[in-house]
């Protein structure tokens, strides 16, 4: 081995130690303090403490500052060797922190680097001018690329999942490295083939308006549209399927759920089913809602997305009810009839798109017409040769096939 010579030794990175706290907590970390290992413990079996499956770590604070973050000692181990090998920075928990009123910074390490990455770095150093070009025209910025990760399960994945009409609960695991192994829950629905969809915004539609409903609902005050739970109700009972589509953010998604499961008006909770938020960022969705104003931009991607997964001569959308135009143009979008299209108003008003002008009902007056408006859905089936019997065609239902027609009068008829 030949020896080191001291000009191979270029302190090019800065490496901060921290203080550690130990603790056999396992993957409970609330409970870090009942399971913290003292220094006599460690010092009788340093071997056991380090390879135990449950060491957990945290980085120590002085007295009177707030605890640090826990990690298992495996999502901790490679940020830690990373630094102290190759001066790779520690995540921001982990630096020292000083105590309250204290002055100055804690004292560093220097690392110990080769020469081919000394002069790597010093190359980095040097001074150059960007952004022109030889002759001094300017060049262009290349934009950057942004890369989401997605799941998409083919039919055979779908098949293999076991889904029972209805409701199911599907949960998506993933590893990650500095917390270790995920689980994320969601909810699937298995619906015919043939199924009829009623699409329900949900901020300023089932609620009063778009922000003091959302925010009612926080502190325990009912800011919904007197009758709503119902009227979903009836229509679900005729044989409809209820879907909740809003722009709101998908960090949002828990909440949401929770507070349209909870909704209850004179004894009836609201019917349940699938909840379609906006899978971007929280100031992405604010940004469309209330900058630009364009919500339909989402939804009417989600309603095309879902119009997809349904036979090609079959439209499962019926029905929509909204507060905004937006919603409006997003429903009519993917085929609802205008007839079907329905606005509330923070009156509790109900207009139709072909009727917004000359008739409004109120959702009591909805829900007396529901039959009406809503026929019962029979259950479909298919023969031995794969062809549907349909028990019921909504061109024979009461509404239509005993409705009168517009008669024809020409001009030259008027007086």
């Amino acid at each position: 081995m030949g020896a080191l010579v001291l000009e191979d030794v270029v302190p090019v990175a800065r490496v901060v130690l921290p203080r550690l706290e130990l603790s056999l907590c396992g993957g409970d970390l609330a409970e870090f303090d009942e399971h913290a290992v003292e220094p006599g413990l460690f010092a009788a079996d340093p071997g056991g403490i380090t390879s135990h499956p449950k060491l957990a770590v945290r980085p120590w604070r002085p007295p009177g500052m707030e605890t640090a973050p826990a990690l298992p000692w495996a999502a901790a181990m490679p940020h830690l060797l990373g630094h102290v090998a190759f001066g790779t920075p520690l995540p921001t928990s982990y630096l020292p922190s000083l105590p309250p009123g204290a002055g100055g910074a804690w004292p560093a390490t220097p690392a110990r680097t080769s020469p081919e990455d000394a002069a790597a770095t010093r190359a980095a150093r040097t001074p150059r001018v960007s952004g022109s070009r030889a002759n001094g025209s300017p060049v262009p910025k290349r934009p950057k690329r942004k890369f989401r990760k997605s799941v998409t399960l083919d039919p055979d994945m779908v098949a293999q999942l076991g889904l029972k009409p209805g409701k199911n609960v599907i949960a998506f695991s993933f590893s990650s490295r500095v917390w270790g192994r995920q689980e994320v829950q969601a909810h699937a629905y298995l619906w015919d083939w043939n199924a009829k969809i009623v699409v329900s915004d949900v901020d300023g539609t089932i609620t009063k308006s778009d922000l003091r409903g959302h925010v009612a609902a926080m502190v325990g005050k009912d800011w919904n549209h007197e009758g709503v739970a119902q009227l979903y109700n009836n229509i679900r009972d005729n044989g409809y399927q209820l879907m909740f589509l809003s722009s709101r953010a998908i960090s949002h998604s828990k909440g949401t759920r929770r507070y349209l499961e909870k909704l209850t008006q004179d004894g009836e909770t609201l019917t349940q089913g699938p909840v379609m938020l906006a899978p971007d960022p929280l100031s992405t969705a604010l940004y469309r809602e209330v900058v630009v104003r364009r919500p339909q931009e989402f939804k009417m991607r989600c309603l095309r997305t879902i119009r997809e997964l349904f036979p090609a001569d079959w439209n499962p959308f019926y029905a929509g009810f909204g507060n905004r135009e937006t919603d409006t143009v997003s429903y009519a979008h993917v085929g609802v009839p205008a007839g079907r299209n329905f606005t509330i108003n923070p009156k509790s008003e109900v207009y139709a798109a072909t009727t917004r002008h000359t008739k409004t009902y109120s959702l009591a007056g909805i829900n007396e017409l529901c039959d009406e408006m809503f026929p019962p859905v029979a259950r479909h089936r298919r023969t031995r040769s794969g062809a549907a019997d349909l028990t019921h065609c909504d061109a024979f239902a009461d509404s239509n096939y005993w409705g009168k027609g517009f008669i024809n009068i020409d001009d030259s008829e008027l007086p």
